[in-house]
């Protein structure tokens, strides 16, 4: 009896011990495309120069995760546009619950900050059957299609993940949830591409608790983008998050 109470404890801490060993922290690293519809003639004299990276990192524990833009220092005199903050502030905060399959996105919009709610069946995936060796992975290929009414007429937004399906765990960077597997790798329509960069693992990870009153859903959210670029598209100018 009492060796089988030394076996049942010996498990009990090898599982322990186990589970704190799981990657639960991943780094991605999103890189601006030379060229993109973003940067017209007239708007590259305002566009400040980048060649570095964004960084955005990814915790995750107890069925769910916090995903985040890590944001740097700019001592530059340069008063001009930084898309990559441009790209930072569009995608925001994410809490990702992947039992209840239920996504919380916190971010500014039009000057005020709403926490857009969404199910993960509300994102919908053509998987295609091309895969592709990322990072060492191999990787299915999925893409998702919107389409809106930009500043300059219809436009269809297209987004294409790099999926590594035979990993155990759900892990979605930007909200993009509704697969299973670990995303590696993000296009966002030819603009900014994103790699995982790096996974370890870390004690005791903190996710943070998205707070807010301003609660949309995705349906009311899309709906007020294309309100907004109506009212610039009729004043000629302007820019949405």
């Amino acid at each position: 009896m009492f060796k089988t109470f030394q076996i049942f404890i010996l498990l009990f801490y090898t599982s322990l011990i186990a589970q704190s060993n799981e990657p639960n922290f991943f780094i991605y690293q999103a890189y601006k495309f030379e060229s993109s519809e973003d940067e017209s003639s007239n708007m590259r004299m305002f566009l400040k120069q980048e060649t570095d990276s964004i960084q955005f990192e990814l915790k995750y524990a107890n069925n769910a995760s916090y995903f985040y833009p890590i944001y740097k220092i700019d001592n530059s005199q340069e008063f001009k546009i930084s898309l990559h903050d441009v790209f930072r502030k569009s995608q925001g905060e994410f809490f990702v619950d992947y039992q209840l399959k239920k996504t919380q996105n916190m971010k500014d919009l039009n000057g005020r900050r709403v926490i857009i709610e969404y199910d993960f069946d509300e994102i919908e995936w053509e998987m295609t059957n091309k895969t592709e060796i990322v990072n060492g992975r191999l990787c299915k290929i999925a893409v998702n299609r919107r389409y809106e009414t930009g500043l300059n007429g219809p436009k269809e937004i297209v987004t294409v993940v790099w999926i590594d399906e035979s990993y155990a765990t759900d892990i979605a960077p930007f909200g993009l949830v509704g697969l299973h597997g670990l995303i590696v790798k993000v296009n966002f329509n030819n603009n900014y591409e994103v790699i995982l960069s790096d996974i370890s693992s870390i004690k005791n990870p903190k996710l943070k608790e998205l707070k807010g009153n301003n609660r949309i859903s995705l349906t009311e959210y899309y709906a007020e983008i294309e309100r907004l670029n109506k009212e610039r598209r009729e004043r000629k100018g302007g820019l949405v998050l």
